[in-house]
C-alpha cells in the first residue's frame, strides 16, 4: 500500500495517481506482500536539499531519496513498513525536459527507483547501477535507449 504525502501544489493529481498506480505496480511484479507499506512524497527542492546534505553530505538537491526502514523496528500488529521515497517534483520535471517526455514518466520510473533501492538495490557502482536500469527496463518504466 502506498502512503501518498502531496507536498508540491504544481502536481496534477491526475499525474500523481499515476505514479501511485506504477509503483503498486512494481510492487506486484517484485513480490513485495500486498500489506506492505511504502510512504511516497512527491514534494519541492528544499526537503531533498536538506536531507540530501545531512544523509549523503552533498549540496543541493537531488531527484529522489529513499529511506528504508529496518523492520527490527516493527511494532507487533503493525503491517510491514518497506520505507519511505521523497522525490522533488522540480528536478522530476527538469529531467524529463531534458529526456524529452513527460514529467509524470520521470516521477514514474524516479519511484520506482526509489522501490528498488528500498528492496536493497545500489547504483554507486557500474555494475549496481547497470543492474538497476536493466530491473527498471523489465518493470517498464525504463526505456531501452535511456542510460541515465
Amino acid at each position: 500500500m502506498i502512503n501518498l504525502h502531496l507536498e508540491h501544489e504544481a502536481l496534477d493529481a491526475a499525474d500523481a495517481a499515476f505514479v501511485v498506480d506504477a509503483l503498486e505496480a512494481a510492487m506486484r511484479r517484485l513480490a513485495v506482500p500486498e500489506d506492505t507499506e511504502v510512504a511516497l512524497v512527491l514534494t519541492g527542492d528544499a526537503l531533498l536539499a536538506q536531507l540530501n546534505e545531512q544523509y549523503r553530505g552533498k549540496t543541493g538537491p537531488t531527484d529522489v531519496l529513499s529511506f528504508p526502514v529496518d523492520p527490527e523496528d516493527r511494532m507487533p500488529g503493525e503491517p510491514a513498513q518497506l520505507g519511505d521515497i521523497l522525490i522533488s517534483v522540480p528536478q522530476a520535471e527538469a529531467n524529463a525536459a531534458a529526456a524529452g517526455h513527460a514529467p509524470a514518466l520521470e516521477l514514474r520510473l524516479l519511484a520506482v527507483h526509489g522501490l528498488l533501492h528500498l528492496l536493497g538495490h545500489e547504483d554507486e557502482t557500474e555494475a549496481g547501477a547497470e543492474a538497476m536500469r536493466a530491473e527498471e527496463l523489465r518493470l517498464g518504466v525504463r526505456e531501452a535507449d535511456d542510460g541515465g
